[in-house]
Order: structure tokens, then sequence, then C-alpha cells
């Protein structure tokens, strides 16, 4: 082999390029040209043109397996006569469109829709109205008003206790305005859900008041008065509650 370069004769030699599976030593055959101070791996350059060889052979393998009819693009094209110049026309990619890009076209339209049926989905659940708000906002407005005449049945029992008139109601007073004022934050918080916890959680807190401040009356009349008073709350939002319940089945 001559160098490529200088034109002048290489010297051949073998080298160690690595270690095979059982850790022999691998030789390759270099040429090596001392004044270009160049080398070259044969056995590299011997196996790269022998695959490029086992490419073509099978290509051709495939072209000659080809059925009859075949039409190929390179085939098409005839050869122009001299001096004549052919105007080749566009490949018409409507007709040559596979049925997998067909099939591929149909499944993302099939998701694209089933994405925006699931956005309008969402949509509508965020844009659903919550069942009775009116009612909700009268329960909330009417359970301040409670908390503000409780409370204040409870500050004016104090101070005739201590003006010296006994007065061991002032307590239960003020622990039935701090539920009636739980569940008007309830009722607030909440104004915007339809779930059963949004009658729930008030219901409780006015039976938590009934209980103790019918539990602890004695002889007091206004206790019991109050203490009904929550007991009415408690049931009325049990009725709200399957009031509500009917309204979304109907809706």
């Amino acid at each position: 082999m001559n160098c490529p370069r200088c034109k002048n004769s290489t010297e051949l030699q073998k080298r160690q390029v690595g270690l095979d599976d059982y850790h022999e030593p691998v030789y390759n055959e270099f040429a090596i040209c001392k004044p270009c101070k160049k080398q070259w791996n044969l056995d590299k350059i011997r196996a790269k043109k022998a695959e490029a060889l086992e490419r073509k052979k099978a290509a051709g393998a495939v072209a000659d397996l080809r059925p009859i009819g075949y039409n190929d693009s390179k085939n098409k094209r005839k050869p122009a006569k001299p001096g004549v110049k052919t105007l080749e026309k566009p490949p018409n990619k409507a007709r040559h469109r596979s049925s997998s890009d067909t099939s591929r076209e149909s499944t993302r339209k099939a998701s694209g829709s089933s994405r925006s049926h699931q956005k309008r989905g969402a949509s509508v659940k965020r844009t659903e109205k919550p069942a009775l708000f009116p009612v909700r906002i009268i329960f909330c407005v009417v359970s301040l008003i409670g908390f503000g005449y409780w409370i204040a049945q409870g500050f004016r029992a104090g101070l005739d206790s201590i003006e010296g008139i006994p007065s061991e109601y002032s307590s239960i007073y003020i622990i039935l305005a701090i539920c009636f004022f739980v569940a008007a934050v309830f009722w607030w918080l909440l104004r915007r859900k339809n779930a059963f916890y949004v009658y729930f959680l008030p219901m409780i807190s006015y039976i938590v008041g009934f209980y103790i401040t019918f539990s602890h009356r004695a002889e007091a009349s206004h206790l019991l008065i109050a203490a009904i008073a929550g007991a009415i709350f408690g049931i009325l939002c049990i009725l709200v509650a399957a009031l509500a319940k009917t309204s979304q089945n109907l809706g």
C-alpha cells in the first residue's frame, strides 16, 4: 500500500488493539507512513468495505423479491431525449398516503374529541351551582343573629351576677352563642359545596348547643326556649339536606 499523500510505500505492522471475550490479545494490521507520520488500520478499512458490500447485496436481494407490477419511482423516470427538457410532475401526496397515516389521524381526532368532552365535563362541574344557595345564606345570617342575641344575654347575666344578683346561666348563654357562631361559619365556608357534610356540620353545632342548654337549664324557662331553638335549627338542617338531595336528583 502506498501513502495517499506522499505516494511513498508504507510499512506493514501488526499492533494490538484490544482483547477478545477470552481475554486473548487482538491484533490488527496497520499501514505506517514514516515521512508523513500517519497510520491506517487496514483490518478496519477492510471490514467497512465488506459491510458496505453486504448492504448492497441485501438491497439487491430485496429488489429481486418485489412483486410483479411494483412501480418504483426511479423506474418511472424515462431517459430524456437530448435537447428536450422534461417537466417533472410533483408527486400526488393524496395518492401515496398510507393506511397508517389515516389511522393516526383518526386516533388523533378521537383523542382530541375525548379531551374536549373531558374539558367540557370539568367546566360543567366547576360551574355547577350549589343547591339551595339562598337558604344557606339565610341560615348563616340567622345563626349570626342568634349568636349576637345569646352573647348579649350571656354578658347581661354576667353583669347581673357582678351587681349581686345571682346568675349562673352566663356561661351557658355564651356556649350556646358559640355554637350558633360555629354553625354560621360552616354555612359561610361551605356555601359553594354540594355534599352531605355541608348540612351535617352545622347540625352537629346546633345539637351540641341544644344538649348543653337543655341539660343545664334547671328551672329557667328562658334557657328551655333557647334549647328548643337549637333543636329546631338542627331538625331544619336535616330537612334542608333532604330537600337539596331531591333538587339535585331532579336537576
